[in-house]
């Protein structure tokens, strides 16, 4: 085949590769497990404060945030992330939305506000900063409810873990300046000799908001699993204080 015949059938064939590695990615921005409040600021790049008045002058007149308060026939939006496009049942949704076969989340969700879906009378937000913000707003409001404690599990690999105890004494340093022997005097937690497996479940249900301490929520959070593991290892060697040695 003549070149100048190739070259056009090469840049079609890029281009389909393309669209295909942008909409594998589009369908990978939602992590279904992301709570933490700074890490969604983080992945939507916005200021959930600044975006509040967002919401309450552009989405609130017809968008509640949970199914009880709202009052019109629109859809609610908890659950938004990772919902499926016209999904909710006894909503009357136009037919450019009835047609979509769109998920819910951060690249759909910016394509929706700046009027790229040519959705009737829906709001439009030419600024990007204004729709991270706004975004960061709605996912940080509309974060799936924590589970249960006694519902929490540790994921296997974690257990599994094999964790450097040497690495985790140095990194008990930050958890010292509230579980000390004098702190645990007066009822802080005592961490010394508390066994592998209930650290590692006390630290995933802080990740998970099981347990309502924002100050451990941020620091489990903060703690990689194989921080989490080191960790475990260092608490299980130590010995209580009252129990001397």
């Amino acid at each position: 085949m003549p070149l100048s015949r190739r070259i056009p059938i090469v840049i079609a064939l890029t281009a389909i590769v393309i669209t295909l590695t942008a909409i594998s990615l589009r369908g990978q921005t939602f992590d279904p497990t992301l709570t933490d409040p700074d890490a969604i600021a983080m992945e939507c790049g916005g200021d959930a404060l600044a975006g509040l008045p967002h919401y309450e002058s552009r989405c609130a007149d017809c968008h509640a945030l949970t199914p009880e308060a709202q009052q019109t026939t629109a859809p609610h939006l908890a659950g938004l992330y990772g919902r499926p496009a016209a999904s909710l049942a006894g909503v009357s949704y136009s037919p450019q939305l009835s047609e979509m076969f769109h998920i819910w989340e951060g690249e759909t969700l910016h394509q929706l506000l700046a009027g790229e879906m040519s959705i009737p009378n829906h709001p439009v937000m030419m600024v990007e900063q204004d729709r991270r913000d706004l975004l960061t707003y709605l996912r940080t409001e509309t974060r799936p409810a924590p589970p249960k404690f006694e519902d929490v599990r540790v994921p296997t690999h974690l257990l599994t873990m094999e964790g450097d105890p040497a690495y985790g004494e140095y990194l008990a340093s930050e958890c010292a300046s509230c579980h000390n022997a004098g702190a645990v005097s007066q009822g802080t937690p005592d961490l010394a000799g508390r066994p592998r497996e209930d650290f590692l479940h006390l630290m995933v249900a802080y990740r998970q908001r099981a347990l309502p301490n924002p100050i451990m929520q941020m620091t489990a959070a903060k703690f990689s699993d194989e921080e989490l593991a080191a960790l475990a290892e260092w608490f299980a060697t130590q010995k209580p204080p009252n129990e001397g040695g």
